[in-house]
């Protein structure tokens, strides 16, 4: 939740500083939202940019509140909820009040997509997630943002053997472009890139 947290921010740095200057969309799915979370993310992250950044007019408006207000928080329950966000979404780009609201959305976080399936069966889920899957990747083209969707772990056992894998297994492995394991090693966070068409397999260190 954390490194989805600090895409909602880092996806605000300014034009100028070689950002995007845009939005986030969270849609929360299992009530896990924490904004005093994103609050200590972000005063770290200024700490660490003002000292990198020189002062202008763009960089001093970009403060704490600046960007608590440009993430924008949508919490659904269930399955049926989260296609009518999705559905609903599609209906405010494409209409007068995508100048409002949506018009600077540039990351559009999921979190997370196997929650509100999780009592669905084998045959629904699969054809529910390739209808999602296919409505965003269409949108995301089509509006020009990205959209980072989070998965949760699940063990299994094989032969005698248990090992931790995402819910719902090649389902879900198969739709999505590029994935990436989070894990935590000797008190260092690591990502791994384990799919991707751009990406050779590899990991790398990051900082929360």
């Amino acid at each position: 939740m954390c490194g989805s947290f600090q895409l909602c921010i880092t996806v605000q740095l300014p034009r100028a500083c070689g950002g995007l200057a845009g939005e986030a969309l969270y849609i929360n799915t299992n009530s896990n939202f924490a904004s005093h979370r994103i609050r200590e993310l972000t005063k770290i992250f200024l700490e660490q940019y003002d000292t990198l950044t020189p002062k202008t007019s763009i960089t001093n408006e970009f403060t704490q509140d600046f960007i608590l207000q440009h993430i924008h928080c949508i919490p659904v329950r269930g399955y049926l909820e989260l296609i009518a966000c999705i559905e609903l979404l599609e209906t405010y780009l494409k209409g007068k009040q995508a100048s409002i609201i949506f018009s600077q959305i540039k990351l559009i976080v999921i979190d997370s997509i196997s929650h509100p399936m999780r009592f669905l069966d084998a045959e629904a889920r699969s054809t529910m997630a390739a209808r999602m899957f296919r409505d965003l990747r269409r949108l995301a083209a089509t509006y020009n943002f990205a959209v980072v969707l989070t998965n949760d772990l699940t063990t299994r056992v094989t032969k005698g053997v248990s090992y931790t894998t995402p819910c719902f297994g090649d389902s879900f492995y198969h739709l999505v472009n590029a994935r990436i394991v989070f894990s935590k090693r000797n008190n260092v966070f690591c990502g791994t890139v384990v799919k991707s068409v751009l990406h050779d397999k590899k990991d790398r260190v990051f900082v929360i």
